[in-house]
């Protein structure tokens, strides 16, 4: 959940979109690394 954590501590608007995927597809290495892009981007 660290994409997840990472997004709410930068007040991402898609903070929502990051927790469901990592939650979602965070047990595979590409959906971890989406989340975290996601989360440092947004």
């Amino acid at each position: 959940m660290l994409p997840w954590a990472v997004a709410m501590s930068r007040g991402t608007r898609n903070r929502a979109s990051v927790g469901w995927i990592n939650f979602l597809l965070g047990w595979t290495v590409i959906g971890w690394i989406v989340a975290l892009v996601m989360a440092t981007a947004g």
